[in-house]
């Protein structure tokens, strides 16, 4: 539960969510400078897990130990359960999607919408704590994007703010749809 579900400081929890906000901010433009050195046209990009000095950051296996002395069965088991998970979560997408309209949002009203938000925020609540998880990491990012906006958008009120939750809930909406069409497990 977060501190705005328990009554604390609406200052602190107003800071908070325009924090988080901000940083989801941050996080998108970061991801887009990302994108455009991977693809640079002049040669110059890098695999994505190279550091500035040529060397790989990935994290090295230090367990003691070779993998040969784990038993085989635990391994299967868990790969099975995330499978599973996946498959779960990928069937899911498609009802989240039905509960976000993009074009409610674009003509409704400020006050005719406060349901649609909180339904908007619970989607995005419920995507940002799994996706990542799960290997879809960039709808992880987009859904936690998008409900930093509600929720500073419902502290705030506004009309900015509220078009920045619009198109961070339509942002969501599009990469559900794109994520969908890719999975099997998630159309209809």
């Amino acid at each position: 539960m977060h501190d705005i579900d328990r009554g604390a400081n609406s200052t602190a929890a107003r800071l908070a969510a325009l924090a988080a906000l901000r940083n989801a901010q941050a996080d998108e433009a970061r991801d887009a400078d990302r994108t455009r050195e991977r693809s640079a046209p002049d040669g110059c990009s890098r695999r994505a897990a190279d550091t500035e000095d040529g060397s790989n950051d990935r994290p090295r296996d230090t367990a003691g130990g070779p993998a040969s002395e784990r038993p085989a069965g635990v391994y299967a088991a868990v790969e099975s359960a995330v499978k599973r998970s996946r498959i779960e979560f990928l069937s899911r997408l498609l009802d989240y999607r039905r509960r976000l309209d993009c074009e409610a949002f674009a003509t409704g009203g400020p006050d005719s919408l406060s349901e649609s938000f909180d339904e908007a925020q619970f989607v995005a609540h419920r995507i940002a704590g799994v996706g990542k998880t799960l290997g879809f990491a960039d709808l992880g990012d987009q859904a936690r994007q998008a409900e930093a906006a509600i929720t500073a958008y419902k502290l705030e009120s506004t009309s900015d703010l509220r078009q920045i939750a619009i198109a961070r809930i339509c942002n969501l909406m599009r990469l559900i749809e794109n994520t969908c069409a890719e999975h099997e497990d998630c159309q209809a």
